[in-house]
């Protein structure tokens, strides 16, 4: 009687297994470093700008509406420069809630830059205290002619109710 040895055959199966696991691993090493790159030099420089921006806009909204509700002009906000009032708008209503913020007339359905540039103007003291928002924050877009660098400009008044004899 002869003893017979099992026959040994290789099997794909934990080489291929082991392929897959490598490739996923080495994808992920990939996906965690252009993810790395991305945040450090594109998005990192974004937040940047973008904290700059908010806080200056956040410091001339709070400044200006000292309490009150507060009415937003717009100057300057024409071509590419039409978003940027939407984000002042919407941050100014954020900070200020639950007070009033206008940008024209309350009757009137205001939501997109479009709207809020059409609508818009300068009121005066009168309107103002007439619409519980005494305070106007006027905001100027200006283009640095040599820089082409966009930046803002901010003048404040505030209306103070009078009565008279």
């Amino acid at each position: 009687m002869s003893v017979s040895s099992p026959t040994t055959e290789k099997s794909n199966k934990p080489r291929g297994l082991a392929l897959v696991v490598a490739a996923a691993i080495i994808i992920g090493i990939g996906w965690s470093v252009g993810i790395d790159i991305n945040e450090r030099f594109y998005v990192g420089i974004q937040n940047i700008l973008m904290d700059r921006y908010a806080k200056d806009v956040d410091r001339s909204v709070i400044t200006s509406a000292a309490g009150d509700g507060l009415f937003i002009h717009y100057i300057g906000f024409e071509g590419p420069r039409r978003g940027y009032c939407t984000n002042v708008y919407f941050r100014a209503n954020y900070i200020l809630f639950p007070k009033r913020v206008l940008v024209g007339d309350p009757s009137k359905p205001i939501n997109t830059g479009d709207q809020i540039l059409a609508a818009n103007f300068r009121p005066d003291a009168k309107w103002l205290i007439d619409h519980e928002v005494p305070s106007l924050l006027s905001i100027a877009a200006h283009v640095d002619p040599q820089t082409g660098q966009l930046d803002f400009r901010y003048a404040s008044l505030h209306a103070e109710a009078t009565t008279q004899p």
